[in-house]
């Protein structure tokens, strides 16, 4: 049996809800008794067997089983279906088989075809590079045959062979004098005959010759003027194509002139726009220079104009404050003279009247005494004022001072500084391009040692050159010479062309520069070197000619009689 806990499934009847006073008293203490520790009442689980539990399960869960077997019987097919093809590619009498078979077979045909063109390519590869070396070493030998010593020593084997050949004609001659001198008369007519025959046939035969190198000549002649014509049309050919190549040279220099007269045109245009530019910053910036001296000298004339003022304004205010106070005593000196006559002459009587006078003069005196008094104050004052005015400008004046010295000083730092900046910019590039400098001497004297030691290899590959190829030539004529001794040739000739040493000269070999035998200057008239004896005559003209001691400084500068 299996125990169901909280499965949702149709019970037949009238389904049961809780109650409401259940469901206010669900947040209190866990019941006890028959309740799980979840607060599940167990009178109202509902007990299934295995089967059942299993019915309800499969029902429950009947399509995703369904799905998982589809996919477990979709897989299970696709792995049928991969080891069947896995097992038929063996099987021959199938398509596939047969398909292989012969996939496999042509494979194995193109590699054997593959093996043999290389096979074939090889063997090729081979015959053509032995080809190449023997035209290699034919081009060599015949390259070798041209060279001088060679074609001299040919020459010297030629002369050999002719003179052999000449001695085979004279022993022939004398053995046919012979011949005649001890044959009979009718043996002597046969022999006078076939000689007469013999004689005819060598004339006929110079005679074809002659008419063998007549036609050749005349052909050679037609070929010379066919020539000459050819080169006649083709020197009128260049004539023309050079005088149109001229035409078009000409109209090139005349649009190369253009151009340049258009370039220079542009240059002067934009020389003169660039003076123009600079003419009128020059104006421009004397215009400144000037407003600013007439602006500085109106502040000049300004400040002396204001001096002068403040100094004439003080010294009027002194004068007249002098002539007040002199104008003042003459007043006072004329009144009390005044007074004392009016008072000699009126002093009986005139009570009254004095005392009228003396207040009237009291109160002109108070008030001439205040109205003085309030100059005297309005005097102070503007002096006090001139002078703080004074006192102001001399401030500003000194702090516009102060301000220039400050901007003078900050503009020497700077240019102080900025010097500094480029003394050692100057300094950073003098340094590098000594650096550049040094660098490419060393590199110009590392690539001539470079040379040096090329030339020094060259030189040294050269002679070794030299004396493989003095031993080959060694070899060559001593294996011809022994050949023509056994042949019974007179071998003088090869051994005379045979002598160690390039160049053909007459003078003495030189081992160490490559075993080289110069020619010298000293010649006839025709050109041929002149031999290296000294002659009985050679010595007696030297010695008329010499002067003894004194004549060893001439040099014979390589020239041997």
């Amino acid at each position: 049996m299996a125990t169901v806990q909280n499965v949702n499934f149709v019970q037949y009847g009238r389904r049961k809800g809780k109650e409401k006073e259940e469901e206010k008293h669900s947040h209190k203490e866990p019941p006890t008794g028959l309740y799980l520790p979840n607060g599940t009442d167990l009178r109202q689980v509902t007990v299934l067997r295995r089967d059942e539990y299993n019915r309800i399960h499969d029902g429950i869960h009947a399509k995703q089983r369904a799905k998982e077997q589809a996919l477990q019987e979709k897989l299970e097919k696709q792995r049928y279906h991969a080891e069947a093809k896995e097992f038929i590619k063996t099987w021959p009498n199938t398509i596939l088989g047969e398909r292989q078979m012969r996939l496999n077979a042509k494979k194995l045909r193109e590699e054997a075809e593959e093996q043999e063109r290389q096979r074939i390519d090889l063997e090729e590869a081979q015959y053509l590079a032995e080809c190449r070396k023997k035209a290699i070493e034919a081009a060599k030998t015949k390259q070798y045959y041209k060279t001088d010593r060679v074609r001299g020593f040919h020459s010297a084997l030629l002369l050999t062979e002719v003179l052999k050949e000449r001695e085979h004609q004279v022993e022939l001659n004398k053995a046919k004098k012979e011949r005649v001198k001890e044959a009979s008369p009718e043996e002597r007519k046969r022999i006078q005959q076939e000689l007469d025959k013999e004689l005819a046939e060598a004339k006929e035969l110079e005679a074809l010759k002659a008419k063998e190198r007549k036609l050749t000549q005349s052909y050679q002649v037609d070929q010379w003027k066919k020539r000459n014509k050819e080169g006649e049309r083709e020197k009128e050919a260049d004539m023309k194509e050079g005088e149109r190549m001229r035409h078009l040279h000409k109209l090139y220099e005349m649009e190369k002139e253009k151009l340049k007269l258009l370039k220079k045109a542009t240059q002067q245009e934009t020389k003169k726009t660039y003076n123009r530019c600079v003419e009128n910053k020059n104006i421009f910036r004397a215009l400144d220079k000037e407003r600013e001296e007439e602006e500085n000298e109106e502040i000049q004339i300004f400040a002396e104009s204001k001096r002068k003022l403040n100094k004439m304004r003080h010294d009027r205010e002194l004068k007249i404050k002098k002539d007040r106070e002199v104008k003042q005593d003459k007043m006072a000196a004329h009144v009390q003279h005044f007074y004392e006559e009016f008072e000699a002459r009126t002093r009986e009587g005139v009570d009254y009247i004095q005392q009228d006078a003396d207040a009237r003069q009291a109160k002109r005196e108070g008030d001439k005494i205040k109205k003085r008094n309030d100059m005297i104050k309005a005097i102070g004052e503007h002096r006090v004022k001139t002078l703080g005015d004074m006192e102001e400008m001399s401030k500003e004046e000194k702090k516009t001072d102060r301000e220039s010295l400050r901007r003078r000083i900050e503009l020497d730092l700077a240019t102080r500084n900025e010097e500094a900046v480029r003394m050692k910019e100057r300094y950073r590039r003098s340094k590098h391009i000594q650096k550049f400098r040094i660098s490419q001497i060393n590199e110009r004297a590392e690539v001539e040692r470079q040379d040096r030691l090329f030339d020094v290899e060259g030189d040294e590959m050269m002679l070794e050159q030299v004396k493989k190829e003095e031993q080959q030539y060694h070899n060559y004529t001593t294996v011809v010479i022994e050949d023509a001794k056994c042949r019974g040739r007179n071998i003088y000739p090869l051994v005379k062309a045979a002598r160690a040493g390039f160049g053909g000269g007459h003078g003495p070999v030189f081992v160490d520069k490559g075993v080289v035998r110069p020619s010298y200057m000293t010649a006839d008239r025709d050109g041929k070197e002149m031999p290296n004896i000294n002659g009985v005559s050679t010595t007696e003209i030297k010695g008329l000619t010499d002067g003894g001691e004194a004549g060893g400084a001439k040099k014979r500068l390589g020239f041997v009689w």
